[in-house]
């Protein structure tokens, strides 16, 4: 699970591909430790929004007790970055 802070709000990214993912990790690595030439990051991922939804709902409550209530998509450090609270961004699924 990756987080990123936005606007003093916790939120679970979301990335939409592989590459995006490694974009934010090589990023986040070379801010903290300096130059990196390859990212490799464990990823889970779902096929389909009913996939999407489901690992939300089934997780939103323990996200919450750790004070993580919304969601950011393909965040890149530095750049402005929209989020969502989970439970808007299910609703908006369904």
């Amino acid at each position: 699970m990756q987080c990123n802070t936005v606007d003093n709000h916790e939120c679970l990214c979301l990335f939409t591909s592989t590459e995006a993912v490694r974009a934010f990790h090589l990023v986040m690595y070379t801010q903290h430790h300096g130059p990196l030439k390859n990212v490799q990051v464990a990823v889970d991922t779902v096929t389909d929004y009913d996939g999407l939804i489901d690992r939300l709902k089934s997780g939103e409550a323990d996200l919450a007790k750790s004070g993580i209530m919304h969601i950011c998509i393909d965040p890149v450090p530095g750049q402005p970055v929209m989020y969502i609270g989970i439970r808007e961004f299910i609703s908006e699924l369904l």
